[in-house]
């Protein structure tokens, strides 16, 4: 393998091949015997040679490496398919596999008949909110003290990240599996390389068919990535699971859904199946296309926001709760998205990047998350919900389904400005508001916005 990282693979029944992306939670060995991964292999072994591996630093592959990056690993699976002499197989990619899977499948389609992904996203955490980011910082450092451990802070979070409903066995289990799988150095190696993974390009140029699963409750990877992801790949499938958990088991009715799928998916000449595209056409549809969020003369006008210190909200609220004030907030903000004719650009986890072709639009559909925030905050006896929001109008550059530009850095900079319950905008666009006589905005103030020159004039909206 690529700089002489030795890589362990097993192969498991008989059949087309079907090789399955290696992350970062695998022993082939444990696996053999483990409650929350053999089902996998026995299940989708029954009508094919399911080849397995283990990720370089994990599992039985050589832990002790230098080079842990997504490139190794996707040089790693070229490696293996081209020694092991396979001309053509179907891939999975599931969790942290899907992004090896959809990099090999965009450099290699005609070495790849299908691909299927479960619980997939298309960039990492890094290109988050930076409150998300923060919130990942820590959790890297709970992995170096709680990864394998019986510690209770990290198994937590972990537990109720990957697997909520997880029974005492299957939260043992899964400490140990920890544990057998890689240190806790290379854990966290891993998380911060994956954090920086990137494909939002990369999957409009995915060439094979492709069917895509995700649970509506996933944890670990929002509902709506699984729904980018589908919407992205040219004639992807899509097969929604009910639950909760990221790690499917097989007493769960959604494994039993997608072991039905994926062998009817697998053993398709074309992979096309009606349903699949009837759902993969509704997801498409539900993108927006960004042209629409554009002005005639060409500016768009972004909102950023995000929860102030999400990250001490989960500590002092705790993971699960959390998880109920982020999907409360969620709701807010798309209500009142969705009655102002914007447009979800991403969702970053405790904030969103939203998009308008009208500067006052923008504004109106700010005031009333603000305004519906302040209605939840006054039932609450303790923990308030304040949310910072930044917006700036100007031109930006649009490709796929992303704004990219100065003016795009420039809104996120003023939301940054901004307090927690604050509406925060630029010079230029008070002034493209100002008129209006309806709105009221606060005294000009002079912040650095990092990476920009010089002082900059943003202003608070008087909003209540």
């Amino acid at each position: 393998m690529p700089g002489g990282t030795a890589i362990h693979y097993a192969t498991f029944g008989q059949g087309t091949p079907l090789v399955i992306a290696a992350n970062w939670l695998n022993h082939l060995e444990f696996d053999r015997s483990s409650p929350v991964c053999r089902h996998w292999w026995e299940e989708l072994s029954r009508e094919h040679q399911v080849i397995r591996y283990d990720q370089r630093g994990c599992g039985l592959s050589d832990w002790d490496t230098s080079d842990l990056s997504f490139e190794a690993a996707v040089g790693d699976l070229e490696s293996l398919i081209s020694a092991l002499g396979i001309d053509r197989c179907a891939l999975l990619g599931a969790s942290q596999g899907w992004s090896v899977a959809i990099e090999y499948a965009a450099r290699h389609p005609d070495k790849v008949s299908h691909l299927a992904l479960y619980g997939a996203c298309s960039y990492g955490w890094a290109y988050q909110s930076e409150a998300h980011r923060q919130e990942w910082e820590r959790l890297l450092g709970l992995t170096k003290d709680g990864w394998g451990q019986e510690h209770p802070d990290y198994q937590r979070a972990f537990i109720d990240k990957f697997k909520p409903e997880a029974t005492a066995d299957q939260k043992f289990c899964l400490m140990r599996l920890q544990e057998a799988s890689t240190s806790p150095e290379n854990a966290e190696k891993i998380q911060a390389e994956w954090g920086k993974v990137d494909l939002r390009q990369r999957l409009r140029q995915i060439a094979v068919p492709t069917l895509v699963f995700h649970a509506r409750g996933d944890n670990a990877v929002l509902f709506e990535e699984g729904c980018r992801i589908a919407g992205l790949i040219p004639g992807a499938g899509f097969v929604l699971l009910e639950g909760k958990n990221h790690l499917l088991t097989h007493d769960e009715p959604a494994w039993q859904s997608l072991v039905s799928e994926i062998r009817q998916f697998l053993t398709s000449d074309s992979g096309n199946n009606p349903a699949h595209e009837d759902i993969a056409a509704a997801v498409e549809l539900e993108r927006p296309d960004l042209r629409q969020a554009t002005a005639p003369d060409g500016t768009v006008t972004i909102l950023f926001s995000d929860i102030e210190d999400s990250t001490g909200m989960t500590e002092r609220l705790g993971d699960r709760r959390m998880q109920e004030v982020l999907r409360l907030h969620n709701d807010i903000v798309r209500e009142h998205l969705a009655a102002s004719g914007g447009f979800e650009v991403k969702s970053m986890g405790d904030g969103f990047m939203l998009a308008f072709s009208s500067a006052r639009r923008a504004l109106q559909c700010a005031v009333a998350i603000q305004t519906a925030l302040a209605a939840y905050n006054e039932e609450q006896d303790n923990e308030q919900l304040r949310v910072r929001m930044g917006i700036h109008t100007g031109e930006a550059l649009s490709e796929s389904d992303d704004f990219y530009g100065k003016h795009v850095i420039l809104a996120a900079r003023v939301a940054g400005q901004a307090q927690g319950g604050q509406i925060l905008v630029s010079s230029l666009f008070k002034a493209l508001t100002d008129s209006a006589g309806d709105i009221v905005f606060g005294e000009e103030q002079e912040v650095e916005l990092k990476g920009l020159t010089g002082l900059n004039s943003v202003y608070p909206v008087e909003w209540r």
